[in-house]
């Protein structure tokens, strides 16, 4: 979605309230998208497909406001320290992975993994960033600017962190196998 956001920026940035609306989309890949969340519902718990359809609504939400900031060639302030994480925080659809663990077949009661999500979703932010060769606009570059750190520094601060927090989640989940099973297997995937 965020390679071909900023060619359907209006249908994007009118997704959410036609969602809610029950209005048809802008865009045909918007209408299909917004049935298939819908879907949710028959595979996983009522909270779960909420914090999944939130998630799907608020990185649409994010590729709109990064599009603008890119427009505009926004610089990012020194001050603005916790703008980059809130901006991946937003764009990195990582409450939508971290639940899409936990299907309801296998997972009937998101209480059994609740308290993990929190470090599945750093964990998830932290891994779905790609770097691309001359790439300006991503975590590790604007937490340098802002940072005045190197590039490469921050990289491996970010490892260090993904690596803390998935161990946090299996400790957290350990008293749990069938969650602990799919979040270990979740990990492996991402790597």
């Amino acid at each position: 979605m965020d390679n071909v956001a900023d060619d359907i920026l209006e249908a994007l940035a009118a997704f959410q309230s036609r969602f809610y609306a029950r209005q048809p989309q802008l865009h045909p890949v918007l209408d299909c998208y917004a049935s298939f969340m819908l879907l949710l519902y028959d595979h996983y718990e009522s909270y779960v497909a909420d914090a999944m359809i939130m998630s799907s609504c608020t990185f649409i939400d994010a590729s709109c406001l990064e599009m603008r900031v890119l427009t505009k060639r926004v610089t990012t302030k020194s001050d603005a320290k916790l703008w980059p994480y809130y901006l991946r925080s937003l764009s990195g659809v990582s409450g939508f992975y971290a639940y899409a663990c936990f299907p309801m077949k296998d997972h009937p009661d998101v209480i059994e993994y609740v308290q993990a999500i929190p470090e599945i979703l750093i964990f998830t932010n932290f891994l779905n960033d790609e770097e691309m060769d001359g790439e300006q606009h991503n975590y590790c570059q604007m937490m340098s600017r802002v940072s005045s750190d190197d590039p490469v520094k921050i990289l491996q601060g970010v490892a260090e962190e993904t690596i803390t927090v998935a161990k946090r989640a299996a400790q957290i989940l350990k008293d749990s196998p069938a969650a602990l099973k799919a979040f270990k297997e979740y990990e492996q995937g991402s790597m």
